[in-house]
């Protein structure tokens, strides 16, 4: 198991996790229990890394490192299947109903009526633009929308284990998410969909830096990988900010021509699903209350409502250069940046506002976590450049 020991900061891999799990320890345990759990989650995080882990992985035999990755999951499943119905019955307090609008479009859309015409229980409107409510549509039909969640981070399991031609680094990441994130884990056995989106759209950009990558762009399956890329990012608009960072990429890899197809194959496709929707009904297009949020920060700091996203995609621009943007761990390391700096921007706001911290937007840590955690596992461990498999490819 490769190691490039230095080559990355545990450090920054900490805070991704340890900052997970902000909002939740500040809603149930207050300042103090934000402040034991930062101290408890840096000092787990050093554990892992200066407690010998990594050497003893690599005692582990591959095959027997897939079976537990298989068995971890299956694990998280059945667990998911017991815990969700209980956060769902109500008798631990209202709850979220992120899943709640999940099923119910789902329901609506397989009886053929428009999705975002109805409220969830808690009375708010369904905000996941329609790629989300397609891509987890299967799971509700199956009567568990939670299981998405487990289902994209065990492709994640798998598509780091390939990368990187090893399953123990994805057994170790696998583990280390569950267990020094709780955050995270609450959100998975409740059926948040914040695990599942910022998955799935990472999967997606993966694939198509995979495909994409290469010397006139790839093909059919570097253009099927952009129209899927289009459809994960047509789930929520905060994700459209990092494909600045993946045309950098691929206009150093597959030239710049290349890049543009591939781009505008994934703007086709976001739009070609969310504009019927919005056109059917735009009054009751619930997705862009997001404008109403923006207001919101707006109301408390003049202009940050327009700020944030115009400062999110110039920091996009700023980190799409080439030198900045050089390989696979450095593009998932901008995308953790951007997303990072809308939630921290979004916290900052509302925490001047309010006179005090406060700390709800923390809630789409997920959106960063996974960027961030995957850049330093790559860099950690190693995994090839697309430009490096496209000369290895000529050689």
């Amino acid at each position: 198991m490769a190691r490039r020991a230095g080559d990355a900061s545990p450090w920054a891999f900490a805070l991704c996790l340890v900052s997970s799990s902000w909002y939740a320890t500040w809603k149930y345990g207050g300042l103090g229990g934000l402040a034991a759990w930062s101290l408890v989650g840096l000092a787990s995080v050093a554990a892992l890394f200066r407690g010998g882990v990594e050497r003893r992985l690599e005692l582990l035999p591959r095959r027997r490192a897939a079976w537990l990755t298989a068995l971890l999951l299956a694990a998280l499943a059945a667990g998911v299947s017991v815990a969700y119905p209980i956060a769902n019955s109500g008798r631990f307090g209202p709850g979220s109903d992120s899943d709640d609008a999940l099923v119910l479009a789902a329901t609506e859309l397989l009886a053929g009526r428009f999705p975002y015409a109805r409220a969830t229980y808690l009375g708010n409107p369904i905000s996941p633009l329609p790629g989300s409510l397609f891509l987890a549509l299967p799971f509700a039909l199956l009567g568990n929308v939670a299981l998405q969640n487990v289902f994209w981070l065990g492709l994640l399991a798998a598509a780091l284990a390939r990368a990187l031609g090893d399953p123990r680094p994805a057994l170790l990441l696998l583990a280390a998410l569950l267990l020094l994130a709780p955050g995270v884990l609450l959100h998975i056995a409740t059926g948040h969909d914040y695990t599942a989106n910022s998955l799935f759209v990472l999967l997606a950009l993966w694939l198509v830096e995979r495909r994409g990558g290469r010397p006139g762009g790839g093909g059919a399956a570097a253009a099927a990988a952009a129209l899927g890329l289009g459809v994960a990012l047509a789930s929520r608009p905060n994700f459209l900010a990092l494909l600045p960072l993946l045309l950098s990429r691929l206009a150093q890899t597959a030239g710049p021509r290349a890049a543009a197809r591939l781009g505008a194959l994934a703007l086709l496709a976001c739009a070609g699903l969310v504009l019927p929707f919005y056109l059917h009904d735009p009054g009751h297009f619930a997705p862009f209350h997001v404008t109403r949020k923006l207001a919101g920060l707006s109301a408390l700091l003049p202009g940050a409502g327009l700020a944030l996203p115009a400062l999110a995609l110039a920091l996009a621009l700023w980190l799409a250069a080439p030198r900045r943007n050089a390989d696979l761990a450095a593009l998932f390391r901008n995308c953790a940046l951007v997303q990072a700096w809308l939630v921290a921007g979004g916290v900052a706001v509302e925490s001047l506002g309010a006179g005090e911290l406060e700390l709800d937007l923390a809630s789409f840590a997920e959106f960063y976590v996974f960027f961030g955690a995957l850049a330093f596992w790559l860099r950690r461990f190693g995994a090839p450049s697309a430009s490096s498999r496209s000369a290895t490819t000529r050689a």
